[in-house]
């Protein structure tokens, strides 16, 4: 019974390199993937704002150009861009801000999941929040 379980060891052991040795090539592969592409639905927020800005604006989507584009924690469910008489859920709202360009005009877009809203609070500066990463 010893014999087996330092053979059934011996192979455990050789099976967990083996594991071992393929799950660092493939966290090689995937830290490589993410050096390219930071975050890889930029592009589909990016997208969002330009879609939300033309449809506004009654533009084709190809004339509004991405200025800058940036993961953010909003305070709070109004994505940092409150309407007059609404109320908004006090919580921490993930979500991106993107400023776009149409028309020799610069939009402020603010995004959470699938939700646009182009903020147009006069003379206010955006005020969302970088997303803390470690």
């Amino acid at each position: 019974m010893l014999q087996n379980l330092r053979t059934s060891g011996v192979r455990l052991i050789g099976i967990c390199g083996l594991s071992l040795a393929l799950s660092n090539a493939c966290s090689s592969q995937s830290e490589n993937a993410v050096t390219k592409s930071a975050d890889p639905q930029l592009s589909s927020y990016e997208e969002l704002a330009r879609d939300k800005v033309a449809a506004q604006i009654d533009a084709a989507t190809v004339d509004v150009s991405v200025i800058s584009s940036q993961a953010v924690q909003f305070n709070d469910s109004s994505l940092n861009c409150p309407q007059p008489g609404m109320l908004y859920a006090q919580v921490i709202t993930d979500g991106h801000q993107v400023l776009v360009s149409a028309r020799e005009k610069t939009y402020d877009v603010r995004i959470t999941g699938d939700y646009a809203l182009i903020c147009n609070t006069p003379g206010k500066p955006p005020t969302a929040k970088r997303r803390l990463t470690r």
